[in-house]
């Protein structure tokens, strides 16, 4: 007979037909009993039953859980087990006489009929609920209940799962994320939850408000796009050190909704977020933070006071660990016996070769690191430390490390008792650089950190009940008193600033803010809050006014208009003189909050890069420039001047002085002079030479050096410019000099000794037409600019030592009393005068004003008084110290009291001696057009105006001829395009080259002729020489490299087959001929690789190329060479900087600098290669220590066969050289557009060559 092994209720059969169908065996009810055929298999049956009865017996009555079976009729319970007696706290027999109804339920009534009724509607039920025990506990039961059939007849099962202490812990955990909470809302730090996506999923208020967002926006952004283009930082990197070390500090930027950036310091922690693993991360905004660590960095005694004072216990060691410098050690060692002695002598054994480890890491990555080690103190107590090593670098190497430790025993204990549900709350407490406080529902201090403590000077003692009140500076007692009562009577959050006043008198305001913590029940059982230190903010802010108001006055009173623009190019300030310079010109008065571009849209777009540029690398500008505004043309200089804080510019202040009268008048000289002809040209360069000549400090050879670094950019192509002046038999010239056959030239003489300027281009391009005037006119334009760059520098030095205001002035400023005596000026007025500043405080404006003035000031005075305007600009005259009387134009004002009383004169003023010195030479240069030697004329689209003799024997023309036709032509050209034209003639024999200047607006032209012709017999017979150089050296070269390959081909393979069979001298002297193979080798191919680069056609293949990773190529062939002469080559340069160039070309260029470089300077000398941005360029430089150049090498050495013989110890290294290095590297660099050149003060002094090649951006 089969046995089944499904129960009854299984199977669902209770009919004995069905049973035997199904499973051959048989049960018989008689009597209202079952039975069952008896043999041998079903007693085994039985035997089994009885088994499995007895482990389900064992199981239900060592179950942790109770476990109840009701009778629904009697509603007692038919079986229960151990564990239900012991939830409710009675005994078996006791449980067993109680109905459902006697069970002490805490809930509502309604609520337990609802889930018995939906146990027997649905079968299945599974809720939570309460019960009061019978010694009156009150437990959380958590209740799966269903209704179960036995024998026919239904009964109510149900588990019970005490679950009171995991209520306790949720209700616990509860409070500690209200905390957080309230926390997270409060601290003055951006805090940011992310998931390993790096999807924002929580962010605090704080956040939002410093990145500009709302709530809502920012969590739909990822942690990538709040950091700034351009900054570097790996994201998946960090999140792959924050899953190994559980935590990340690091020092990034982030960038706001307005385009802001702000730099930031990020401290992240894994931590579980609604069931996941996820990110919290608390944002610092550390602007000033930077600014104090370079301060900190700059004084190792402020860092030395500010380690005294830490709480921390701060330590540096060195390579050995062992420590050089500690600010205070735990209470059983004194600091005498722990300096000098290893670190990790006062870690427990088990954990030194580990804290060794972190150290050497360190030492190894140059990267922090942070943990967490032991320390057991002589009584053999163990304290916790959280540690943080950081390497500390001098001159690009690490030179010791640096150590903060921070007892944390007492939070590892508060951690232990709190575990996760406390971690966010004392991370955020222990991050937090803000003091925290916590206090009961009616307001009194029950908890304060000690950052809390050291900002208001009170201890947790002091502090505790209302005891922090004490601690308030006396005029804010009884407000924040009020403040916070009333917050915390009508719960509403607290929010104020304050003053704690400390017993040693120190005042310190600070930023408070709390908010509530409310229970499950949403009662309010406390306040969390924090406090900041805002001293340094309030300190500044007074600091400011007081410096705005002074600010304010003094700029109001210059005669310059002038504005102040802030770092977001907004105009935020203007003086009263360009407000009404503006209402003058008819433009918008209204500039406060607009961008100078918005305010006067006609500005170039160059206005605005001057400001970004001044704002990057804070040097001033200096323009000068036209434009025409409402019909009317004005000329004016304008000077951008940074305002620095903290070495850093933060504003920039805009001078703009109205010279359009001044230029008129150089414009009405410039007009003579092309009236002139050769003669007048010479007389206006002596003219100009000698004013720059009458200036205190400029030479002759300043003058002339001057004019050469002016001439190339001058010219159409500067990059390919050279210049050479002789005057009286000598040259001058700059480094870069070399004679080409294309070549512009004017011979004049000064003082009757002869002087030429030659300008010449290193490649075959033609000169414009203007250049041959330009030329002639060279000496009156530089004086121009010679003079501008001598007032730059006057202004920068003013600059440097008063920064702003009417001491920067060019012009004298001064101030007198009523009376008329002086009680300021500046500088520029003293030297104006001759006085020093004790004499003029002595003298009274009327003795230095001739007598013939004094009734015509003092009627404007009178009238200043009565109408309250200003005196507008006047001329008059001044006495100097010495007695000489000089013209100046005056501007002055009165200064009236707040009861409209006169209390001071202000006065600027300014010489015009030059400009009446130009004006009478106007007039004395008109004097010369009949006596040139050359062809002078004038003519109008038709006739000829005026021709002098010289024109009239060369032309054959007389005054009202018809136009010559073999100008015509170019005559109309000058009229249509208003530009000077330029025209070669042969005349009788000779090469006449003509100059046609334009005046479209007086309807004439000038034309100025000179004989070229043995000019143009030079230029071709240079060009006739060149070629031929060319030639042999292509050819020279060529030939001499056949036998140098069998000499040296031979030679080796002597060495090769018979070098066990001949001598050691005969070897010698093979390896010599190899050697000198070698060298001849190398000068072979720079004279082909010279010849190559002269060809006109030359264009190197240039493309996007990786300069950066060149360089370091370059310096690790040479490595070998400064590792012999015990040199040291820093590398000064960006990664990933791309430029655009032929590789191989520049490698040539780079290695020749950088072999000259290692050649020339002595062993243990430095070497540096720097690289910065320049525009659309990069400028690449060598730097050396070593012998340097004197001036008169420095005009050779960039020359074919340049080569300069340098003696001196050290130098013996056996790199020879052609002469022709240098001089390839110039081809190289100016055929990819650059320009090289090269510094040196003098002998033994180093040198530095700069060259500078297209950036890919």
């Amino acid at each position: 007979m089969g046995v089944c092994t499904y129960s009854l209720e299984k199977c669902g059969s209770f009919e004995l037909l069905d049973v035997i169908q199904n499973h051959q065996f048989a049960l018989i009810r008689r009597e209202g009993k079952w039975e069952s055929f008896k043999n041998m298999e079903q007693i085994a049956l039985e035997r089994k039953l009885k088994e499995t009865e007895l482990r389900y017996r064992t199981t239900f009555e060592q179950s942790p859980d109770g476990i109840i079976i009701l009778d629904l009729e009697t509603t007692r319970a038919v079986e229960f087990n151990i564990a239900i007696c012991d939830i409710l706290g009675y005994s078996r027999e006791e449980f067993a006489e109680l109905k459902v109804t006697d069970y002490d339920v805490i809930e509502d009534p309604s609520d337990t009929r609802a889930h018995v009724q939906k146990v027997l509607q649905q079968g299945r039920d599974d809720f939570e609920t309460k019960l009061r025990t019978k010694n009156g506990d009150i437990k959380d039961i958590h209740v799966i209940a269903k209704v179960i059939e036995l024998s026919g007849k239904k009964y109510f099962q149900s588990i019970w799962r005490d679950i009171t202490e995991r209520k306790k812990t949720e209700r616990k955990l509860k409070e500690s994320e209200e905390k957080f909470k309230a926390l997270f809302e409060n601290t003055n730090d951006a805090i940011l939850i992310h998931d390993r996506g790096s999807q924002f999923i929580e962010v605090n208020q704080t956040a939002c408000e410093k990145l500009g967002y709302t709530r809502k926006k920012l969590l739909k952004l990822a942690p990538k796009d709040i950091i700034p283009p351009g900054f570097k930082i790996d994201l998946q990197a960090n999140i792959k050190a924050l899953q190994e070390k559980g935590e990340l500090m690091i020092e990034a930027e982030h960038i706001t909704k307005d385009g802001i950036i702000i730099p930031v310091e990020i401290n992240s922690r894994i931590f579980n977020f609604g069931g996941k693993q996820t990110i919290i991360s608390v944002v610092r905004d550390i602007t000033e933070r930077k600014v104090v660590e370079q301060e900190l960095k700059e004084s190792e005694e402020k860092w030395r006071a500010l380690s005294e004072n830490s709480p921390a216990h701060i330590m540096l060691c060195d390579r050995e660990h062992k420590i050089l410098f500690i600010n205070r050690t735990v209470p059983d060692l004194s600091k005498e016996e722990v300096i000098g002695t290893p670190a990790y002598n006062y870690i427990p054994q088990k954990n030194r070769q580990l804290a060794i480890d972190y150290r050497d890491s360190v030492w190894e990555t140059g990267e922090p690191i942070t943990y967490t080690t032991k320390y057991i103190t002589k009584k053999g107590d163990t304290r916790y430390f959280d540690v943080w090593h950081s390497p500390v670098f001098q001159n690009g190497k690490i030179t010791a490390l640096v150590s903060q430790h921070i007892d944390i025993t007492e939070r590892k204990k508060a951690e232990r008792n709190l575990k996760e549900s406390e971690e966010k709350y004392s991370t955020l407490a222990k991050l937090s650089p803000v003091g925290i406080f916590h206090t009961d529902q009616k307001g009194d201090c029950l908890y304060v950190n000690e950052c809390w403590s050291q900002i208001s000077g009170l201890t947790l003692d002091e502090a505790l009940g209302a005891g922090w009140i004490k601690g308030l500076h006396r005029n804010d007692k009884k407000r924040v008193s009020a403040e916070w009562y009333n917050a915390a009577e009508n719960n509403i959050p607290f929010e104020s600033e304050y003053r704690f006043k400390r017993l040693d008198g120190k005042i310190t305001w600070v930023y408070g803010q709390a908010i509530a913590v409310k229970n499950d029940l949403g009662k309010i059982t406390g306040y969390i809050g924090t406090i900041t230190d805002i001293s340094e903010r309030i300190q500044a802010e007074q600091k400011l006014k007081e410096s705005e108001e002074r600010y304010r006055t003094i700029i109001n009173f210059l005669g310059d208009p002038l504005h102040v623009i802030d770092k977001n190019y907004k105009i935020i300030l203007v003086n009263e003189t360009l407000k009404k310079w503006v209402k003058n010109l008819n433009l918008d008065t209204e500039l406060i909050g607009k961008t100078p571009k918005e305010a006067w849209p006609f500005l170039p777009d160059w206005t605005m890069e001057d400001y970004h540029s001044i704002f990057n690398n804070g040097n001033p500008v200096v323009t000068v420039g036209s434009l025409i505004i409402n019909n009317k043309e004005i000329t004016t200089e304008i000077r951008k001047i940074p305002i620095l804080k903290k070495e850093k510019v933060v504003q920039i202040i805009t001078l703009i002085r109205d010279i359009t009268e001044s230029k008129k008048a150089e414009q009405k000289l410039k007009e003579s002079k092309h009236n002139l002809g050769e003669r007048v040209k010479e007389l206006t360069c002596l003219y100009r030479l000698s004013r720059l000549m009458e200036e205190p400090n400029i030479s002759f050879k300043n003058l002339i050096y001057g004019i050469l670094d002016l001439i190339p950019p001058a010219w159409q192509f500067p990059d390919i410019t050279i210049a050479r002046i002789t005057y009286d038999g000598r040259e001058y010239e700059l480094g870069n000099f070399e004679e080409t056959e294309w070549k512009l030239s004017t011979k004049v003489k000064i003082i009757e000794k002869p002087l030429s300027i030659e300008v010449y281009y290193l490649e075959d391009k033609s000169f414009l037409k203007e250049e041959h005037d330009l030329i002639r006119d060279i000496g009156v334009r530089l004086k121009v600019t010679l003079e501008k760059k001598e007032t730059q520098k006057r202004l920068r030095e003013s600059e440097e030592k008063y920064r702003m205001g009417f001491k920067s002035s060019t012009d004298g400023i001064a101030s007198a009393d009523m009376e008329g005596t002086f009680i300021d000026c500046n500088n520029a007025f003293l030297e104006m005068l001759g006085y020093t500043r004790i004499e003029l405080f002595k003298l009274n404006f009327r003795d230095i004003t001739p007598q013939r003035w004094h009734e015509m000031e003092d009627n404007m005075i009178i009238s200043q008084l009565t109408d309250g305007k200003d005196s507008g600009i006047y001329e008059k005259e001044y006495i100097r110290k010495d007695g000489t009387n000089f013209p100046v134009n005056a501007r002055f004002w009165i200064i009236k009291d707040d009861q409209g009383d006169p209390v001071r004169m202000w006065t600027i003023v300014r010489d015009i001696t030059e400009r009446k010195k130009a004006e009478e030479k106007i007039t004395d240069l008109a004097k010369f057009p009949s006596e040139n030697p050359h062809p002078v004329l004038r003519l109008n689209r038709n006739r000829v105006i005026y021709v002098n003799n010289s024109g009239n024997y060369l032309l054959d023309v007389e005054e009202d001829d018809e136009i010559p036709e073999i100008f015509r032509k170019e005559v109309e050209r000058a009229f249509e395009t208003n530009f000077i034209v330029d025209v070669d003639i042969e005349l009788k024999d000779r090469v006449y080259s003509f100059t046609i200047t334009p005046f479209v607006e007086q309807n004439y032209v000038n034309l100025y002729g000179m004989d070229i012709t043995e000019s143009k017999l030079a230029e071709l017979k240079l060009i006739e020489i060149n070629k031929l150089k060319s030639e042999f050296l292509r050819r020279a070269s060529h030939e001499l490299k056949t036998p140098l390959i069998s000499i040296k081909g031979y030679s080796d393979l002597i060495l090769a087959l018979h070098k066990d069979q001949i001598s050691s001298e005969i070897i010698s002297k093979l390896n010599e001929i190899n050697r000198g193979c070698e060298r001849l080798q190398n000068i072979i191919n720079n004279l082909l690789e010279t010849s190559r680069l002269e060809s006109p056609e030359l264009k190197p293949e240039v493309q996007k190329e990786d300069l950066s990773f060149l360089i370091k190529f370059c310096v690790h062939e040479l490595q070998s060479l400064t590792q012999a002469r015990n040199q040291t080559l820093d590398l000064n340069i960006q990664d990933g900087q791309y430029g655009i160039f032929e590789k191989e070309e520049i490698h040539d260029v780079i290695s020749n600098l950088l072999t000259n470089a290692i050649k020339y300077t002595p062993p243990y000398g430095k070497i540096s290669i720097n690289t910065e941005e320049k525009g659309d360029f990069i400028m690449i430089s060598v730097k050396d220590n070593g012998i340097g150049f004197t001036e008169e090498q420095e005009g050779r050495i960039f020359k074919q066969f340049g080569k300069i013989e340098r003696y001196g110890q050290g130098l013996d290294l056996g790199i020879d050289g052609t002469g022709l290095g240098l001089y390839i590297s110039k081809r190289i660099v100016e055929s990819h557009g650059g320009e090289i050149w090269m510094e040196s003060e003098g002998k033994n002094k180093g040198t530095t060559f700069y060259f500078t090649i297209p950036s890919s951006k």
